[in-house]
């Protein structure tokens, strides 16, 4: 219980990726919810030696911009609660600028009221502005929400709520209510933007 939550999501990039939507919409940015981040590394170099095995065989009709790893680092952000193997390997894994603390409050998950201690605990020797990016700096940069609603979400407070509900609004304004991407959903977006 509780440690399957990320074995959807490598499919779902390499969806994401393969569909063109990514090439076409360049300035896209995908959050992938509780997903922990330690596994992408490991992901990226798999996807990538496979697509390169392939790409002159199998694939030949499918190919890419970039490799499937530059995919990942581009476009997609993943959140964790607790993954100390992906804070240590951080620089390795290119994840500095791209991994976002997420609470998940108000499931058992959650370490709220508590999150305070899960984060001095989680980034003790993590340089300070290392701690911004994954506690409010990446979601700012790439959400574009104000500083005190997005570390009101850092922390599990009220924040978190509204921008839950905002954020929320806009996906289903974009997709016609389709927030989300549950199987086939890559396609029915392309539809929707008409793509």
């Amino acid at each position: 219980p509780g440690t399957g939550h990320f074995y959807d999501a490598p499919s779902r990039m390499l969806e994401w990726a393969f569909s063109g939507i990514l090439d076409r919409h360049q300035s896209l940015r995908i959050i992938l919810a509780e997903v922990d981040c330690g596994w992408m590394p490991y992901f990226a170099e798999q996807a990538d030696d496979n697509y390169l095995r392939h790409a002159f065989a199998d694939l030949k009709d499918s190919r890419l911009r970039l490799l499937p790893s530059e995919y990942m680092s581009e476009f997609f952000f993943p959140t964790f609660i607790t993954d100390h193997y992906a804070i240590d390997n951080r620089h390795r894994a290119n994840l500095v600028n791209r991994m976002m603390w997420s609470n998940d409050y108000p499931h058992i998950t959650s370490d709220w009221p508590y999150s305070w201690k899960t984060i001095n605990a989680s980034f003790a020797g993590v340089p300070a502005d290392e701690r911004h990016a994954f506690l409010a700096g990446t979601a700012q940069r790439h959400m574009g929400e104000d500083p005190v609603v997005v570390a009101g979400c850092a922390a599990g407070g009220v924040g978190a709520d509204r921008l839950d509900r905002r954020r929320i609004g806009q996906a289903n304004q974009q997709v016609d209510g389709q927030a989300g991407i549950e199987a086939g959903g890559v396609e029915r977006l392309a539809e929707r933007l008409g793509q």
